[in-house]
């Protein structure tokens, strides 16, 4: 417990008594907290996290997962989801984190891709039912990279 005096107080009056608790603000919970909600961490957080061995990109990937599948029937804001690719690509980056090597900073972030942009074998919608059925043979370059 900390006292801290309020500048309106005036003399004579009760000082004012706030409990502070230890906060950690790179993971938005209380310190020591176990992180339960790995879906709400930005990504630096993600890959100090996945570097300090705290939690792997399997299973940020599976938290994030459940949220799209709680979410997305009302949002209907994911029109195409390979929950199978990302899969195996969590396994593969938890696997280069076990032995050290990660490939980049980003490694095991979990990420989107906007409907507009042409990722191969994957529907390219573009928001619109003419293009409900379009599947793009390669990967639009910020993709492919």
């Amino acid at each position: 417990m900390y006292e801290a005096y309020s500048g309106l107080a005036q003399a004579g009056e009760p000082r004012l008594t706030v409990e502070v608790k230890p906060y950690n603000p790179r993971t938005m919970q209380p310190a020591n907290a176990p992180t339960t909600n790995l879906w709400r961490l930005p990504a630096t957080v993600l890959s100090e996290g996945y570097r300090s061995r705290q939690f792997t990109p399997d299973e940020v990937l599976e938290q994030v997962l459940a949220r799209i599948a709680a979410l997305n029937p009302q949002l209907n804001a994911i029109v195409t989801l390979d929950a199978a690719g990302a899969r195996n690509a969590a396994r593969a980056s938890t696997l280069r984190y076990e032995q050290g090597y990660p490939a980049s900073p980003m490694d095991g972030v979990p990420l989107s891709v906007k409907d507009n942009i042409a990722v191969a074998g994957l529907r390219a919608t573009w928001g619109s039912r003419l293009f409900a059925d379009h599947v793009p043979t390669r990967d639009e370059l910020p993709v492919a990279r």
